[in-house]
């Protein structure tokens, strides 16, 4: 069947573990004691890059990273899934992709200020003074990538709404852009995407993600609440494996939203 599902992982969640390989061996079921200033799981790529870690030597091989193998034996741990390819997106790049495409049509549903929140360390902080309006709006390459980033007046779960929107968005409109922006849309693809899905792969997959579209019993199962606090001292990390695999069989989550 050519449902999606899609995951969402909060970069701060914490407490979690690593499936058998290097990183299970240094920190086990807990990576809480962790070298970087917070153990959270935006951490793990970061810190296996800047202390230069001996592991995962043979990652580059098969067109991976050391940081990505590690996120990677993060995120089956926390999930209970195989990980068999990544996707890269370099996020500063993604701004290129949409204007490639001409834009993206988001039907934008509260104020997004540019800018972030004054956490009281920078005493010239100012409000923002640029605003995306509500309404159906043709975002360019970088107020699509403020629309995805904003933190101002914004929790990580209202980002992750917002960088779910954008991806269905971007996900339905490509194929029409396809026609008529091509050379432009695969040179930036080339540009900002990094994986490891082989060639003769890569082309399934966009038929089954191209299949997807607009199914009604597609769902998304966020690591967020209702179902987790990912800002507790501890997570359950069974009860959102748990809504995983319900959501992998077809059983509708109680906060489930279908994907557009």
């Amino acid at each position: 069947r050519d449902r999606l599902v899609t995951i969402g992982l909060p970069r701060l969640l914490h407490g979690f573990g690593f499936v058998d390989g290097p990183m299970r061996d240094m920190y086990g079921d807990d990576y809480s004691d962790c070298n970087v200033d917070v153990c959270y799981l935006n951490s793990v790529y970061t810190e296996v890059e800047v202390y230069d870690y001996d592991m995962y030597q043979d990652a580059e091989d098969h067109g991976s990273e050391r940081g990505i193998e590690a996120t990677r034996d993060a995120v089956e741990w926390i999930t209970g899934l195989d990980i068999h390819y990544y996707v890269l997106v370099d996020m500063a790049g993604f701004a290129t992709l949409i204007d490639a495409m001409g834009g993206v049509e988001v039907d934008v549903q509260e104020r997004v200020g540019l800018g972030i929140n004054d956490d009281g360390t920078n005493p010239d902080w100012q409000p923002p003074s640029v605003y995306i309006e509500p309404g159906k709006q043709v975002l360019n390459g970088e107020m699509a990538l403020w629309y995805a980033r904003s933190r101002y007046e914004s929790t990580d779960y209202d980002r992750m709404q917002r960088q779910r929107q954008l991806q269905d968005a971007v996900i339905a409109q490509l194929p029409g852009k396809m026609a008529s922006r091509s050379s432009q849309i695969m040179q930036a693809v080339d540009d900002v995407v990094q994986t490891d899905i082989p060639q003769g792969a890569a082309g399934l997959i966009a038929d089954l993600a191209l299949k997807s579209r607009g199914r009604d019993d597609n769902s998304r199962v966020a690591l967020a609440p209702p179902l987790v606090d990912p800002e507790a001292e501890q997570i359950d990390y069974d009860v959102a494996r748990s809504a995983i695999r319900d959501a992998l069989h077809g059983k509708p989550q109680p906060e489930d939203t279908p994907a557009e």
